[in-house]
């Protein structure tokens, strides 16, 4: 096909220059042969064969015209021969360039079949030290996973136990109840007793996180003898010598101390504040059969002037006995102020609960709750006034004897050791 487009150009050059040299020229004259007979013979390389033949046609007859003509005629076939040359270098370029590709081509098959092989390698060897490192680290999690079983064990056995001592707390509330409604002197359940409690896990008194090395004042769990649980108390380790357990304390009347049996018996108020310890905590704290305690009592005036009562001993009965005033050693303190000795061996009375022996309920009189006898001479527990009233209504507030005008005391503590 190439020689067949380069001869048609050719022949149809010839034919220009032909017309315009020799325009009267008789057809007859004009010899050229085979002009087409190399263009339909020889394949794909004959055709350089036939137009090498056709330009130098030794062998052949070859006359064009005149000789001006004839020399147009080769400076053309030395322009197509050029041009031939240039075509064979630039096939022999694209042949170049096609090899390159070629090795182009191998060298990608090789650069991508080597680093196939090199990222599967890569991810085996990735997989293993991924595997390796899963397993360490799962060695290493394990004894903590086994750990959290035995803490996850353990949060359910408490969980079990917060729920039966939210059934006991509701059963000791209900008897609690009970108490008060009917008087009954005798409640054996405990809230706060928690399951499994160590016998010795707790100090008896302060007095003993006192010899410990606790010199500060604060709140603290001890745990009496006879007390089937631990509870919270407030420690003096300041005021004569230290380790004082409060069992009452006023100072601002935000605590209202007209109360029934109940409260009394198992205390109220805040550690921190105004409260009453409790008539059984004060019971296990001063058993004498176990322990010996003292009793030591600061009255406060309206000046915030302190006062002192003391006791070498103290005691009071169980809830069977009404929580008797059975014990009380002897006095040292303001002259002629001994004013709880007269209420020795008398029980506990509350406004729902009288056993004082007046014919009256003393509790209910003097607003206060009390070792009551006929009716008092101290009177701890009453109404705390802000204000000095007649001495009918003095009767009524924090009294101790004569003191402060018979009933006017602007705080007390209780405290025994």
């Amino acid at each position: 096909m190439k020689s067949l487009a380069i001869m048609l150009l050719l022949c149809g050059n010839l034919k220009i220059a032909l017309s315009e040299t020799v325009p009267a020229a008789d057809p007859n004259n004009v010899k050229f042969r085979k002009c087409v007979d190399f263009t339909a013979e020889g394949g794909a390389n004959s055709w350089k064969e036939d137009l090498r033949t056709f330009l130098y046609p030794e062998k052949e007859a070859f006359d064009l015209g005149t000789k001006e003509d004839n020399e147009k005629f080769r400076m053309m076939s030395s322009a197509v021969v050029d041009k031939l040359n240039s075509l064979q270098e630039y096939e022999n370029t694209l042949k170049n360039v096609s090899d390159k590709l070629n090795s182009l081509k191998e060298y990608e098959n090789t650069l991508k079949n080597t680093l196939v092989s090199s990222l599967k390698e890569y991810e085996n060897t990735f997989k293993n030290t991924l595997l390796n490192s899963l397993q360490e680290y799962e060695n290493t999690l394990k004894p903590v996973f086994d750990k959290l079983n035995i803490s996850e064990e353990y949060e359910n056995t408490k969980h079990t136990f917060d729920k039966l001592n939210i059934v006991q707390k509701n059963v000791f509330d209900k008897c609690k109840y009970l108490v008060g409604k009917s008087q009954i002197p005798f409640c054996g359940l405990n809230p706060e007793q928690p399951f499994s409690e160590a016998e010795d896990a707790y100090p008896r008194s302060c007095k003993e996180i006192l010899k410990s090395g606790k010199n500060k004042s604060d709140v603290y769990i001890i745990k009496p003898k006879r007390s089937i649980k631990p509870f919270a108390v407030l420690c003096d380790m300041e005021t004569k010598g230290g380790g004082w357990t409060h069992i009452q304390k006023r100072f601002d009347g935000s605590q209202d101390f007209y109360l029934p049996w109940r409260d009394y018996k198992f205390g109220f108020g805040d550690l921190r504040g105004e409260f009453w310890i409790g008539l059984e905590n004060i019971y296990h704290m001063t058993d004498f059969q176990f322990q010996s305690s003292e009793l030591l009592v600061e009255l406060t005036d309206t000046d915030q002037k302190n006062y002192y009562a003391q006791y070498t001993s103290f005691s009071i009965g169980n809830e069977k006995d009404g929580y008797i005033l059975n014990k009380l050693g002897n006095y040292s303190g303001l002259d002629g102020e001994d004013n709880l000795n007269y209420h020795l061996n008398a029980k506990f009375s509350t406004l729902d609960v009288d056993q004082d022996s007046s014919s009256d309920n003393c509790a209910q009189k003097f607003d206060g709750a009390w070792w009551y006898v006929d009716c008092h001479r101290s009177n701890l527990n009453g109404k705390f006034m802000t204000v000095v009233l007649p001495k009918t209504y003095r009767l009524k507030g924090l009294r101790w004897g004569e003191l402060e005008n018979g009933g006017n005391l602007a705080g007390s503590r209780m405290m025994i050791r």
